[in-house]
């Protein structure tokens, strides 16, 4: 298993892990809403506040991991996904590790994500991780919660 910048050689293999995890769960693309940021302009994540990932297996995408600014102190967790049979192994922990250890070394403080009620066991892994529901309305069709990490409250 291997965890590497991703390139733009890479986003064709991540809008398909994208796509299909989101059917196993019942949710088409958005290719214009909630993964805009993956069929539009990705500059967003090529730059020094931004992050996207791979995780590799015998050199396929397994994983992804996206985290970007959205203000001078806030940076949002958008991707983080696994395919089926990556999932129970630990990597979407290290993965949500990874995104709390890059917002920190930005100076951020707090990481905000936006998910489903579906994702049972995601929503459990940001929980077990200190993220907690707060009220703000998602801006996705597909996404029902919203949740926050303060990063100045831990060590």
């Amino acid at each position: 298993m291997q965890l590497r910048k991703a390139t733009n050689h890479d986003l064709e293999a991540i809008r398909v892990l994208v796509a299909e995890v989101g059917r196993e769960f019942g949710f088409e693309p958005e290719p214009k809403g909630a993964d805009l940021d993956l069929y539009g302009s990705v500059d967003a994540y090529f730059n020094s506040s931004s992050l996207l990932e791979v995780l590799e297996r015998n050199s396929a995408v397994v994983g992804v991991l996206g985290v970007v600014q959205r203000s001078a102190t806030e940076w949002e967790l958008r991707k983080l996904y696994l395919a089926a049979e990556e999932r129970s192994r630990g990597h979407g922990r290290r993965l949500a590790q990874r995104a709390i250890e890059f917002a920190r070394e930005q100076g951020a403080h707090q990481l905000v994500l936006q998910s489903s009620l579906k994702l049972s066991a995601a929503l459990s892994l940001y929980k077990s991780l200190g993220f907690t529901e707060v009220a703000d309305k998602p801006h996705s069709a597909t996404c029902d919660v919203s949740l926050k990490l303060n990063l100045t409250s831990i060590p």
